[in-house]
């Protein structure tokens, strides 16, 4: 979100690593300072109980400012609004909610003019902050998404090339299908080399075997889809109109290499 809207007023710069700086900064000025804060810096820690008691521990690093920058950009926040500054830090973590006690700290200090440096206008001008149940309430029948009445169009399939020119029903085979089919036949081939070893080791040829010959007739299987190279969209026996590209069914061929011999043999029939 924030490299979107810096894109849209255009403020990005040339220099990559600065700019990715600046959009952490714009993160916090949009309202997200407590969600990049957190995520700038996350320890976690756990105890394991296996026998013996040890305990892990891990530190992760998110975004290209440091959890001190961005504690600082949201106190500088806190402070020129001056307000929130107890629900900022029950939303924090223990270090970060550190960091910002130190910043609110230096910026009372040192910065207590920060809303004149900034050019903000004064705060009697302020409009009044957003209610949040307003913006969390659930939506009614009055909203404008639910008020549209004008009728929505049915899709369209976007390749509508073969309107009202034949084509073919073309058998191939799915080697989606096969891989599909050849997972629980290799599993159950497994099983039963399993068992065969308990019976006799001469048994696992055999089942290796009947494993090989059904994952070859699973891939002999063939689905039907329209003949055209641009669309080969799949299709059922029922279909009488592509739903890829909007051509007529005129019949079946085996493979696709066939549908211009098939097309030039429609031809007299239909007195062209």
């Amino acid at each position: 979100m924030a490299h979107a809207y810096r894109s849209h007023h255009e403020l990005c710069v040339e220099d990559h690593d600065l700019e990715e700086e600046l959009t952490d900064m714009t993160a916090v000025f949009l309202g997200f300072g407590v969600l990049s804060a957190n995520a700038a810096l996350r320890h976690t820690s756990e105890q394991i109980y296996d026998g013996t008691f040890r305990s892990r521990w891990s530190v992760q690093r998110l975004g290209y400012l440091s959890p001190q920058e961005l504690c600082f950009l949201l106190a500088a926040q806190v402070h020129a609004r001056g307000a929130g500054r107890e629900a900022v830090l029950a939303c924090l973590g223990t270090n970060q909610a550190s960091y910002l006690r130190a910043a609110l700290r230096w910026l009372a200090r040192e910065r207590p003019a920060l809303v004149s440096e900034l050019g903000l206008p004064p705060r009697a001008s302020w409009p009044p902050p957003d209610s949040v149940a307003t913006l969390t309430r659930a939506l009614d029948d009055t909203h404008d998404e639910l008020e549209r009445d004008d009728p929505i169009a049915p899709a369209v399939p976007e390749n509508v090339s073969n309107a009202g020119r034949p084509v073919f029903r073309a058998w191939r085979r799915s080697r989606a299908d096969q891989a599909a089919l050849a997972l629980p036949i290799g599993i159950a081939g497994l099983v039963g080399c399993v068992v065969a070893a308990m019976i006799h080791e001469a048994w696992i040829a055999a089942v290796i075997v009947v494993s090989v010959l059904a994952i070859g007739l699973a891939g002999r299987r063939r689905r039907p889809c329209c003949s055209e190279p641009e669309c080969q969209a799949l299709l059922t026996r029922a279909d009488r109109t592509c739903p890829g590209c909007g051509g007529t069914i005129a019949g079946d061929i085996g493979r696709a290499e066939e549908r211009l011999a098939a097309a030039e043999a429609l031809r007299p029939r239909s007195g062209e």
